[in-house]
């Protein structure tokens, strides 16, 4: 992605990693990033961030605490009313919720985000919404 010039969006507390980590020469022969060298842009989120066209909106926001990473983001878009995550998937059915999951509620609640579809970044079989994650916490 580098190589073909986007910008990795990413929490600040990923900022340093991303920029030395894409930044290093490459060594790999057949690595894009390798054959046309570019330098990473990165951009970091702090708290919060919002991208808009002029149409749709995307909010990013910063998900802590989190037992897997200080780094977490999750993306908002509030026409859609559909929140992405990345690293929170809710257990199977009959199973107990994850510390991530249970990390990620009260947050959600302070944040207070109007979402109805909640879509994990690894696709599920069936559609997920606001009312699954609330169950697997109890709520």
């Amino acid at each position: 992605m580098v190589a073909e010039g986007a910008t990795i969006v990413t929490q600040k507390n990923n900022q340093a990693f991303f920029e030395k980590a894409l930044n290093t020469p490459r060594t790999l022969l057949s690595d894009t990033l390798a054959k046309s060298p570019k330098k990473a842009r990165v951009e970091p989120v702090a708290e919060k961030k919002v991208y808009s066209d002029g149409t749709r909106t995307v909010e990013m926001y910063h998900i802590y605490p989190a037992p897997h990473s200080n780094g977490l983001l999750i993306a908002f878009i509030p026409k859609e009313k559909i929140l992405f995550q990345g690293d929170f998937s809710l257990p199977a059915e009959g199973q107990p919720a994850n510390d991530h999951i249970k990390a990620l509620v009260p947050a959600l609640e302070k944040l207070n985000l109007d979402f109805d579809r909640y879509l994990p970044v690894h696709a599920t079989p069936t559609p997920q919404t606001k009312a699954d994650l609330w169950k697997a916490v109890g709520k």
